[in-house]
This record gives C-alpha cells, sequence and structure tokens, in this order.
C-alpha cells in the first residue's frame, strides 16, 4: 500500500486523513503543465507519424504501435495520476 511508503518520508508523522490529502497533491498532474508537456511532444509526434506512413504503415497500425509502447512504458508506475 503507498500510505507504507510514508514511513520513511517527511510526512510519516501526519495523521492518516493529512496523509492522504498530501498523496492526492502527489498524484494529481497539473493540466498546465500537460498542455506545455503537449506541446513539445506534438512537434515530435506528427513527424514520427509522417515518417512512419511514409514507411508505409496504415494511422491504425501506427496508433495501436505507440499505445501498446505507452501503455508497457508507464506500466511500471505504482500509481498511474488523476488528470484535472
Amino acid at each position: 500500500m503507498l500510505l507504507e511508503h510514508l514511513a520513511w518520508s517527511p510526512v510519516a508523522f501526519l495523521n492518516r486523513s493529512e496523509a492522504m490529502l498530501i498523496l492526492e497533491e502527489i498524484l494529481i498532474v497539473s493540466a498546465d503543465r500537460v498542455a506545455c508537456c503537449r506541446g513539445q511532444l506534438e512537434l515530435d509526434l506528427d513527424q514520427m507519424i509522417q515518417q512512419l506512413e511514409w514507411s508505409g504503415f496504415s494511422r491504425k497500425e501506427i496508433l495501436v504501435a505507440i499505445s501498446e509502447m505507452i501503455s508497457e512504458e508507464f506500466s511500471a508506475l505504482p500509481d498511474m495520476p488523476k488528470f484535472h
């Protein structure tokens, strides 16, 4: 459980409800930062998709391949963040 990891952290002295609030803050992803990240990704993603299409792959094949790779890459995260 994620609360067990608090034993070594600076918030270990907090009660359970205070710890849950801190954990929620950690797990929430800022919409502004997501927008900035997305802007950076769009440039590279468009170019990558074009290159893959030029290599003969369909957009459906590209979508499935990228989705699988992203799923595998991030499946190791202990807790997926919430988006707001």
